[in-house]
């Protein structure tokens, strides 16, 4: 599935969120999901880190980017351990809009 990674993360007021004088998007919220250690995480491998991070240099650096149903599951899986809902919500809307279509 293509991907636009320079999609704006907004803020409640609809405004773009600024972390450290730059603009958040998609891609960077990703790139640093797939970088960073989680303590729900034990025991990840040395080639499965290798592999997260080629994709985080694919996401942060792409535009428009393919990727695989298992990439977008470790994506999601990942931001959900980063990032509070704010954040979270919007990534999952626009990597799996499917991912909205919850059942109660």
């Amino acid at each position: 599935m293509k991907i636009k990674m320079n999609q704006a993360i907004v803020g409640l007021n609809g405004k773009q969120i600024e972390l450290l004088e730059k603009k958040l998007n998609l891609g960077d919220v990703c790139a640093e999901a797939l970088v960073n250690n989680h303590p729900d995480e034990k025991g990840v491998a040395g080639k499965e880190k290798l592999e997260r991070f080629e994709l985080a240099i694919k996401v942060y650096k792409g535009k428009d980017v393919e990727l695989t149903s298992e990439e977008i599951t470790l994506i999601k899986k990942l931001v959900a351990f980063s990032y509070a809902p704010l954040v979270c919500g919007q990534v999952w809307k626009m990597i799996d809009p499917k991912s909205s279509d919850h059942k109660d």
